[in-house]
């Protein structure tokens, strides 16, 4: 999956084609037959407000799909940080420690941000491999025997 034009192009069209012949446009077609005298801005707004949703569709597509893997890759890399230190961990060190592996920047926004994604990704665990041990502040992940 690149980056290129010819990629956005795609994902675009797509997206376009979907909502220049879906619900929204209908509205637009029948009243643009009907006001002879506004149909010109009204089949212009149709437009504007087509491609403007497309582009849209297209963003949150690609936001969602770009959040997935990065919840994936958290996780991952979090198993591995908690298997390879053997000991608990809570979520906060982890993301220090996955963005340190990483060569990412430490700093508190994106530590807590990753944090965040860890934790949340981790407690929704549908075979579970850690649980968060909450005996002391803050709660620490800790590897389920196997």
């Amino acid at each position: 999956m690149g980056s290129g034009i010819r990629e956005f192009i795609r994902a675009f069209r797509a997206q376009w084609l979907a909502a220049m012949s879906g619900s929204a446009s209908v509205p637009f077609a029948v009243a643009g037959t009907l006001a002879s005298n506004w149909s010109q801005w009204i089949l212009l707004g149709a437009a504007v407000f087509c491609g403007a949703l497309s582009s849209y569709l297209v963003w949150k597509k690609e936001r969602d799909r770009a959040d997935s893997l990065a919840t994936q890759i958290a996780s991952r890399k979090a198993l591995d940080i908690l298997r390879a230190s053997g000991e608990p961990l809570s979520s906060w060190e982890l993301a220090r420690r996955i963005l340190i592996s990483m060569d990412k920047e430490t700093d508190e926004k994106s530590v807590l941000m990753l944090a965040k994604t860890i934790h949340s990704s981790l407690s929704r665990q549908k075979i579970p491999v850690v649980r968060l041990d909450r005996s002391a502040w803050p709660g620490k992940w800790r590897l389920l025997p196997p």
